[in-house]
């Protein structure tokens, strides 16, 4: 699967492209700094952010087997415990191991602590991709400064107008 963020406009196209280049480095452990593999996508709903955090999450893992979809309610303190009893071991087939948690906010308010010791302790074969209609500020404080944050917008009527006129002209 290859990541194609021309296919989305606006300001998700730009974040795709910018993170579409950050893949290879991330993928080869270049970029030591962890909080280059916990992004976090926020914004209002319908702007692209769970499409385009599925698509970085299997372009950077390789394998779809190596990516986990969880909605945020179901990363409960058993989930969180069994990724770091798992978090040393890189997976057999691709390059990485991607958690992808979308609506990030609604992660039970006892998981919590157990996800930030997670994402303190992330080793450089795992990224974790999260999304949220909320504002980084509206997210319980453990996990307010633990991700690197992409913000979407809204795309503007003339946006779209102007991409489908490209795709389908007259």
């Amino acid at each position: 699967m290859v990541m194609t963020p021309s296919t989305f406009i606006g300001k998700t196209g730009l974040i795709g492209q910018v993170l579409h280049t950050k893949v290879p480095l991330i993928k080869r452990g270049e970029l030591a700094d962890p909080l280059e593999r916990r992004l976090l996508f926020t914004g209002p709903p319908g702007v692209g952010k769970t499409e385009l955090a599925k698509l970085l999450a299997l372009e950077l893992a390789g394998e779809p087997i190596n990516v986990e979809f969880r909605m945020g309610s179901q990363v409960n303190v058993e989930v969180v415990r069994d990724w770091l009893r798992n978090a040393p071991y890189r997976p057999l087939l691709g390059d990485m191991t991607v958690r992808l948690i979308d609506e990030l906010d609604t992660v039970p308010t006892l998981a919590v602590t157990e996800l930030r010791q997670y994402l303190d302790a992330l080793p450089r074969s795992v990224a974790v991709v999260a999304t949220t209609n909320k504002t980084v500020k509206e997210l319980v404080e453990p996990l307010q400064t633990r991700f690197a944050v992409w913000k979407f917008d809204g795309v503007q009527t003339s946006v779209v107008a102007e991409f489908l006129t490209r795709r389908f002209p007259a």
